[in-house]
């Protein structure tokens, strides 16, 4: 929690291309008292992760336009260096480790 006590101001980005599931992550994340941004492609949740600089990114490992590894590479490139996790419904090993 912020030092002020205040998480209102900690932007959680949420890159999500299904709907339902984007705002089912924001709802929650919002009850708990974090701002949460919602991005619903792979395009605009670099724009927004650029932009915002998001304590924290949420992202769908199949996002339209782009996959999420390929966005984080971008982003670490770029000294981007919030925390972020990866939902994704892939099994195998390597997908998991590449991630």
């Amino acid at each position: 929690m912020p030092a002020n006590g205040s998480l209102d101001q900690v932007p959680i980005l949420v890159a999500e291309d299904e709907p339902e599931m984007a705002r089912e992550i924001a709802a929650q994340l919002t009850s708990l008292g974090y701002l949460a941004r919602i991005s619903e492609t792979g395009a605009a949740g670099l724009e927004a992760a650029r932009r915002e600089r998001a304590a924290l990114l949420i992202v769908d490992h199949m996002l339209n336009g782009i996959d999420s590894l390929s966005m984080i590479e971008t982003l670490r490139k770029e000294g981007i260096r919030s925390p972020v996790l990866v939902v994704s419904a892939l099994a195998p090993v390597d997908e998991r480790i590449r991630g």
